[in-house]
């Protein structure tokens, strides 16, 4: 039904079942679980299904057991518990690694003084990353950690999305919009939270067999002691990167600069060195396209790739193994680096230039004064001429 506060409710579909086929049925009964069941809603209005539903059902007569003939159970089984599970909290671990291929929006020196604003779902002050100031070709270095504590349900919100935007600071006006980019969350948290769920039914305390006991695998408090490790916890004996999920990345979706044969070169000689570890093992770095509006017809436009780690970790694990904000200590699981590339002074005011102007700028300029120079010393050489070409004029003239 479709609820209505004032009109009267608005039929959407419905399903019928017959209870006596289920009731008389002893190949119903024989199934020790009933299925769980997808019905089709309809409506006499129209011959197309409205949706489906689904539902469990299970049916008997109370006095069945009194004839043993029927072969129905003598007494009703109990009660499932259908009640939906508990909420499970999680801490969400982001980290902005880098840029590349952003267009620049100081068209002047053809750089860009460029910052990330990052923000998890609905929340109305997104986190920040630091500036990388004069940054040339659109390639940025942050390796900053951003941080949110979440509560996963059995039910996914529209809102379980991360939205990364890119911005050009302004000192003496209001910053620039880059490009943004959104990516939706829910098939990471509803892997987390199902695979957590599972694993804690699974390991339900048991009662120990004789086996085990034989075997020395009873564990404390009569819990077996074998079987798969707890997923999403972090007991003493657990290594740090044995907890979480992690954002998978996708190798078809690389910026155009990481495809060059140097890139994979240098992809190749950084992947075999030491891993960088996160709480879910080795971190995978993922590739985002940036889009910003200004194409035809209002079409949105690639702005840039923004290079980011996600890893989805226990709450219990997170407080056992904190990290900071940004670089900020306790700067672990991973430890970020300070960024590269980044803009620094220099006693060589040439070098000063070039780093705040820009490669192109200082081109120009140098074109340019290049040309005056050399306008100069033709003017002055011109000027100095002109005596020696008048005198020689007079003297034909007067020699005639």
């Amino acid at each position: 039904m479709d609820a209505d506060l004032l009109d009267s409710d608005d039929l959407i579909g419905s399903t019928t079942l017959d209870l006596e086929d289920r009731v008389f049925n002893r190949e119903w009964h024989a199934l020790p679980v009933k299925p769980v069941e997808w019905r089709s809603l309809r409506t006499p209005l129209s011959n197309t299904p409205q949706g489906r539903l689904s539902m469990w059902l299970d049916a008997f007569p109370a006095d069945a057991g009194s004839d043993p003939r029927s072969g129905l159970p003598a007494h009703p089984p109990p009660k499932w518990e259908i009640a939906p599970p508990t909420e499970q909290a999680w801490e969400l671990r982001v980290v902005v690694w880098r840029t590349t291929n952003v267009l620049p929006h100081d068209t002047l020196t053809s750089m860009n003084d460029m910052f990330a604003r990052v923000s998890y779902g609905g929340e109305p002050k997104p986190q920040q990353t630091d500036t990388h100031w004069r940054c040339r070709d659109g390639a940025a270095s942050f390796n900053w950690r951003c941080v949110w504590r979440v509560a996963l349900g059995h039910k996914r919100r529209v809102s379980e999305r991360l939205t990364l935007a890119l911005w050009d600071r302004d000192l003496l006006k209001y910053n620039d919009a880059i490009g943004e980019v959104v990516v939706s969350l829910q098939p990471l948290f509803r892997r987390a939270y199902r695979e957590r769920a599972a694993s804690r039914h699974a390991l339900a305390p048991q009662p120990p067999t004789d086996s085990d006991v034989e075997a020395g695998g009873v564990a404390d408090g009569g819990a077996r002691g074998r079987g798969a490790p707890r997923v999403g916890a972090a007991p003493a004996s657990t290594p740090p990167s044995a907890v979480g999920f992690q954002l998978e990345p996708d190798p078809r979706i690389r910026p155009p600069s990481e495809r060059s044969l140097r890139a994979v070169a240098a992809r190749l000689w950084s992947e075999a060195g030491p891993p960088v570890e996160g709480m879910a093992g080795e971190l995978k770095r993922v590739w985002l396209p940036v889009h910003a509006r200004g194409g035809t017809a209002g079409k949105p436009i690639e702005a840039g790739w923004v290079q980011i780690s996600a890893e989805l970790v226990p709450a219990e694990a997170a407080d056992a193994y904190p990290a900071g904000l940004g670089r900020a200590e306790p700067n672990a699981m991973p430890a970020l680096p300070p960024p590269a590339g980044r803009f620094t002074l220099s006693l060589n005011p040439l070098v000063n230039c070039y780093n705040i102007l820009g490669p192109g700028l200082c081109a120009s300029i140098g074109c340019a004064a290049c040309g005056i120079v050399c306008a100069g010393l033709g003017a002055l050489l011109l000027l100095q001429m002109v005596p020696v070409l008048a005198a020689n004029l007079v003297t034909e003239i007067l020699l005639g």
